[in-house]
């Protein structure tokens, strides 16, 4: 074999490796999760192209006059022209792979969109009678569908939470209690059923405790988790590649408008054939009032909390006219009332309440509370206010239910248009919430009371009643022990595996973006 053949056919092998990479990579999430090609993986490339393009500078250098120089420079260009664009063509059948659709009833719904804003409380929205800011767009999908006023949270973090719409399970059930890790296997989402009833489903994340690595892209044809500031990549398997660049990165999120902005391509193209459309918001994550969430190291001074609720009000604000650039093209396509939209939180946010600031690892209301929004019409009455407890664990009963796709996953999840519409009471009579972050601690709540148990060395309790003390001013376990004795023993039966893993088994990259979104101190 001529000794030039041998950097070709190297130069060739190690090409194929790194599109191999590429394609598994986003393909099989879980290597991104535990760490083993976060960061690195870009750095690979680059070495790698580095070797090839140091070959080809030898071989030129040394037979620039050469015919067989010549034939090697036509292939190896030809070679990396055409090869990445066999590689995204592959990775795109791949991912596409699988499918098989399966006849739905022709009266169910055909087209879904899920809206989730990050660290929304329910009292920034006018709807919920916010005294702060106003919410046009999201009050007029309140005054058209139902609103229901005492939706709990089940964790006031970003990726189990979402993890627990999409599945229909309690973190205690999928096993998920921090951010940074993935959503084990075995467990479907909402989309993987959707998707196999032959829906188009788009994800469009804003913040990085959803990106691919979690696993929440389950069942998406597209999941765009990308965050670069060049759109012309936006939403490729380029896009994902070129986003890691540290030049070219949005860093750990993107804005509303470039997150709406993507979303709204991806529905022209499916807006003629049933689709999910999956829509996350980060606006309202400190810090507040920033186009891009940068590394922070410092939380803002208590003493500044009243302009910090402005921006934290003016983020809210220029997520509600982004959902109206989503609205008026439904609208625009003759589709927005023949939708199920759902609008809801992840979590809440502290801004003051018993002496937190700008976070969310507490169980207080302002934190667990979140809005829960459902329209649907023909099905829920215009204006219809539901004060049952409901959990954001019914967004998955719902969506089936309302597409008439089966599933026996998730039996404590309820349908919310049924419940709407009075066909059942809530089961939901108490409800669970657990938080890990800051040491542990669990909440049990009803409509009327909330009792909260901080797993310390020796347990500490409070008790509030949610009715007549909204605001949780006033502790009254050591007067109301007898209730606090009913309550405890349902926390227990409740609480499965007790996890409380700050950093075990994530990659130094992932525990860097933990601590700069203030996950980790």
């Amino acid at each position: 074999m001529h000794k030039l053949l041998w950097p070709e056919i190297g130069l060739a092998a190690a090409t194929l490796l790194g599109m191999s990479l590429w394609v598994v990579r986003y393909r099989f999430p879980l290597m991104q999760a535990h760490g083993i090609v976060q960061r690195g993986f870009v750095t690979l490339i680059l070495i790698l192209a580095y070797m090839g393009c140091m070959i080809f500078a030898r071989l030129l250098h040394r037979y620039v006059l050469s015919r067989f120089a010549l034939s090697l420079v036509i292939k190896i260009s030809i070679f990396a022209i055409l090869g990445p664009i066999g590689i995204v063509f592959v990775a795109q059948w791949l991912r596409n792979s699988g499918l098989q659709v399966v006849k739905r009833p022709d009266h169910s719904v055909e087209h879904v969109v899920l809206i989730s804003v990050d660290t929304l409380r329910c009292d920034f929205i006018s709807a919920y009678g916010s005294p702060y800011i106003r919410t046009p767009v999201i009050d007029q999908i309140a005054a058209e569908g139902a609103l229901f006023k005492q939706a709990v949270s089940l964790i006031p973090e970003t990726a189990p939470s979402h993890m627990s719409m999409l599945t229909g399970l309690s973190p205690l059930t999928h096993g998920v209690h921090l951010n940074g890790y993935d959503l084990p296997q075995g467990i479907p989402t909402v989309t993987t059923y959707l998707r196999k009833a032959g829906f188009r489903t788009g994800g469009f994340v804003s913040g990085n405790p959803l990106q691919a690595y979690t696993f929440l892209d389950r069942g998406f044809q597209r999941y765009d988790d990308n965050f670069c500031w060049i759109d012309f990549f936006d939403g490729s398997y380029c896009g994902r590649f070129v986003a890691e660049l540290p030049f070219l990165t949005r860093d750990l999120a993107r804005d509303a408008p470039s997150a709406t902005d993507s979303a709204l391509k991806w529905l022209r193209k499916n807006i003629d054939s049933p689709f999910f459309l999956f829509l996350h918001y980060y606006d309202p994550h400190f810090p507040y009032g920033g186009h891009v969430k940068s590394h922070h190291t410092d939380r803002a001074a208590p003493e500044d909390l009243p302009h910090q609720k402005k921006l934290y009000g003016i983020e809210v604000e220029t997520v509600d006219a982004q959902i109206g650039r989503i609205v008026a093209f439904l609208k625009e396509k003759g589709v927005y009332d023949k939708c199920l939209l759902i609008f809801t939180s992840d979590h809440g946010e502290n801004l003051g309440e018993h002496g937190h600031f700008y976070g969310h690892t507490s169980l207080y209301e302002p934190v667990i509370r979140v809005p829960m929004i459902v329209r649907y019409p023909g099905k829920i009455v215009p204006g219809t206010v539901i004060t049952q407890q409901v959990s954001l664990t019914d967004i998955f009963r719902t969506i089936l239910d309302a597409t008439k796709v089966e599933s026996k996953q998730a039996p404590n999840s309820i349908d919310l248009v049924g419940l709407a519409n009075g066909r059942f009471d809530s089961p939901h009579l108490a409800v669970v919430s657990n938080s890990y972050r800051k040491g542990a601690k669990h909440s049990v709540r009803t409509n009327e009371w909330k009792l909260i148990r901080y797993e310390t060395i020796q347990k500490t309790y409070e008790l509030y009643h949610l009715s007549s003390d909204p605001s949780e001013l006033i502790n009254v376990y050591t007067k109301e022990i007898g209730i606090a004795r009913q309550l405890e023993p349902f926390l227990n039966r409740q609480l499965g595996l007790q996890v409380n893993r700050e950093v075990d088994g994530l990659s130094p990259a992932q525990i860097e973006n933990l601590k700069a979104l203030g996950y980790i101190n």
